[in-house]
């Protein structure tokens, strides 16, 4: 497969579907913030590894399956790893305390991290094409993993 074609130096691409649109259309606008989020995940995932290696708490396989699923929402499919996220929040909800006061990111590098992946988790969600549970199960997990993390 090659990757320089060329074909999008008119400002155009493809679809699934095969239309040629904008590289401004929404959609495309939707598809570059799921691979940005997925991006950031990957930079979290990557800092986390380390920190989690010798805790209870392990939130890169996760995240990985995460961003696998991000590609196949990004191609217009539906993600398969929602109870593992519901799951993860009942679990993150139940070990840290009652939150009190607004979160400002930048406890440490892995929780601004995961502040920076859940606020492009919520303009992906706006952007989205149809209401997306996953996509606001991922930021309500992302903000949890920013506390959590925000602890190590």
């Amino acid at each position: 497969m090659k990757i320089s074609t060329k074909t999008g130096d008119d400002g155009t691409t493809n679809l699934r579907s095969g239309e040629r649109v904008p590289k401004s259309d929404a959609r495309i606008d939707f598809v570059g913030t799921v691979d940005e989020l997925n991006s950031h995940l990957g930079l979290l995932r990557a800092k986390a590894s380390p920190a989690d290696a010798g805790a209870e708490f392990r939130a890169t396989q996760l995240l990985k399956k995460i961003q696998q699923e991000l590609i196949v929402l990004g191609a217009g499919g539906k993600p398969a790893t929602l109870p593992e996220i519901e799951a993860a929040i009942e679990q993150l909800e139940a070990e840290l305390p009652p939150l009190t006061e607004f979160i400002l990111p930048g406890d440490n590098e892995l929780s601004a991290q995961a502040h920076v992946a859940r606020s492009i988790c919520r303009r992906a969600e706006r952007l989205s094409p149809a209401p997306s549970p996953f996509l606001n199960r991922l930021s309500d997990y992302l903000f949890l993993l920013a506390r959590k993390y925000a602890t190590i």
